[in-house]
């Protein structure tokens, strides 16, 4: 499960604009897993949040994650208890789903 204050958005469920995507294209450049540093994902999502804090979504489920597929990947788990965990935080109505 994530820390409270994990505002964690995977970055392939972002459409971003040409040139805030060049902008905060040099975040791109980590290597992945490295112990004691935040995952690509997490550096992007609160760049966002600090560049462009006005953003909407599909309101739809729009990707299909594969999980479990290597000992690294992440597990079913996580989506299980994250989703649960959405649930809980917001009495049962995810607020991007319309």
């Amino acid at each position: 499960m994530l820390h409270p204050d994990d505002l964690f958005i995977d970055v392939n469920c972002c459409f971003l604009p040409k040139r805030l995507a060049v902008q905060i294209s040099p975040l791109w450049y980590r290597k992945a897993r490295k112990p004691g540093q935040p995952e690509v994902d997490r550096v992007i999502a609160h760049a966002l949040r600090q560049i462009a804090p006005t953003y909407d979504c599909t309101y739809g489920y729009t990707v299909n994650d594969r999980a479990g597929n290597t000992p690294l990947s992440v597990q079913p788990e996580f989506f299980v208890q994250g989703n649960a965990e959405m649930l809980r935080r917001f009495n049962g109505r995810l607020p991007w789903v319309r």
